[in-house]
């Protein structure tokens, strides 16, 4: 179980580490390709589009392949998704590059926390803050790469180079710890049924403003996709924001 807790951990750096380097190098990108405010706000929004589009699907991928064979490609995929957004000779280039590092982060962000639960269920007790702890860390260190990169004057597409490489060998390397697939069904019982007199709320406040967050966000902040489920204190059904929901976190 350490060996796939390590395994884990590893994949919260990469998404951490990657997305971080992106962002430092934003400006250059911007001044390489001359966008205006305006045009690289538009390019930006591919990345969150991306990342609603495949929060549809990812889920049952999750399920019908197993977290961990769903969070070993999109973690090397995630990593080499930077060289592309380096290359980019126009706007919509850029735009295609930032839909696929939006769908790859998101896919990644999904099965990697689901496979942290499943650890976390094998050890027993909470460690779910030490895998977000080195997201964290994983931020600061691409931070810092992509503020070395930008203080040397070096191009993006070096950058991302130096970065997404190394970062796709530990997606790959990483893979092999993690446990096997697919993942156990929730055992029947576990989950309280629902109550059909118990009032039906739409949308979870809650839920509502993690989802928004997660779509403007500049980078995917990994947050625990896979919750345990507990009954509600006026409900006992799941509370799901729908659509409108993640219209609202692109529009926010």
């Amino acid at each position: 179980m350490r060996r796939a807790r390590v395994a884990v951990l590893a994949y919260f750096f990469l998404l951490g580490m990657v997305s971080a380097v992106w962002v430092a190098r934003i400006p250059a990108v911007k001044h390489r390709l001359d966008l205006t405010d305006g045009t690289l706000g538009v390019a930006l929004l591919a990345m969150p589009v991306g990342l609603v589009a495949v929060m549809l699907v990812c889920g049952r991928l999750v399920d019908r392949f197993g977290s961990g064979r769903v969070t070993r490609p999109a973690g090397v995929v995630f990593a080499l998704a930077l060289v592309p957004l380096g290359l980019a000779d126009d706007l919509l280039a850029l735009v295609a590059g930032l839909l696929l590092f939006g769908v790859v982060s998101g896919l990644l962000d999904v099965a990697m926390n689901a496979h942290a639960v499943r650890v976390e269920r094998g050890y027993g007790r909470p460690i779910m803050a030490s895998f977000h702890a080195v997201y964290s860390v994983g931020g600061l260190a691409g931070a810092l790469f992509g503020g070395l990169f930008a203080w040397l004057d070096m191009a993006p597409a070096p950058t991302f180079l130096a970065a997404g490489l190394p970062m796709a060998i530990i997606g790959a390397v990483a893979g092999r710890g993690l446990l096997p697939s697919p993942d156990p069904s929730v055992p029947a019982g576990s989950v309280p049924a629902a109550d059909p007199a118990d009032p039906v709320d739409p949308v979870d406040p809650v839920g509502s403003v993690d989802a928004a967050a997660e779509v403007t966000e500049p980078v995917p902040i990994p947050v625990p996709m896979v919750r345990r489920s507990r009954p509600s204190i006026r409900s006992r059904r799941p509370h799901r924001p729908g659509a409108a929901v993640a219209l609202l976190g692109v529009v926010a």
